[in-house]
């Protein structure tokens, strides 16, 4: 199972902070749940990337081979090409969204059939047509009031919105409309 997760700056220094002022620092990592929804997996596997010439191969100091070019697998090597495809989009389409610019590159992206058994690999809206992307057909688009009145159909309350948004603002749920749908998004 791939996994990720980001701290921003502060969280990041609190949890320095932490680390650093006890011998036995403890976390907690909570059961996630899943769900088979297609998205923008930018897996990366044997991504053709550009290479420094500044560094070896290996990266060891005693290694001397350059290369202009290598193969790498992962996360880290897909997600600049999702993004470069995402900029060419944009280039095209100023106006739109991040979600409209996810959707377009989901719903043109060319369907792959990959039975190997690495499930992780296997998802997501497959491989990514950027060109086609500029014209769609058909976008889906959301707005942040959209989000919020997903999360408020899932239950998260005002505090919760806060923590997850950064505001200290109270949100009066009554004024929002109700999310449509079953999971209230698109």
């Amino acid at each position: 199972m791939i996994a990720e997760s980001t701290l921003n700056v502060k969280d990041g220094r609190a949890v320095d902070k932490y680390i650093n002022s006890t011998k036995n620092a403890t976390a907690v990592i909570y059961k996630t749940t899943s769900a088979k929804r297609p998205n923008i997996a930018a897996l990366g596997l044997d991504i053709l990337a550009g290479y420094s010439k500044l560094s070896s191969v290996t990266g060891d100091p005693t290694d001397t081979r350059h290369t202009t070019f290598n193969i790498f697998s992962g996360t880290s090597m897909a997600c600049p090409h999702v993004a470069a495809a995402a900029a060419y989009v944009k280039s095209f389409r100023p106006s739109w969204s991040p979600a409209a610019i996810k959707s377009s590159l989901m719903t043109t992206a060319t369907p792959m059939r990959i039975d190997d058994g690495l499930h992780e690999l296997s998802a997501g809206s497959d491989q990514i047509n950027p060109v086609k992307a500029v014209h769609p057909g058909l976008v889906y688009d959301i707005t942040y009031s959209s989000y919020l009145s997903f999360l408020c159909k899932e239950g998260y309350n005002s505090t919760d919105i806060g923590i997850l948004t950064g505001s200290k603002k109270k949100f009066n749920w009554s004024s929002m409309k109700p999310a449509k749908g079953m999971d209230g998004l698109n």
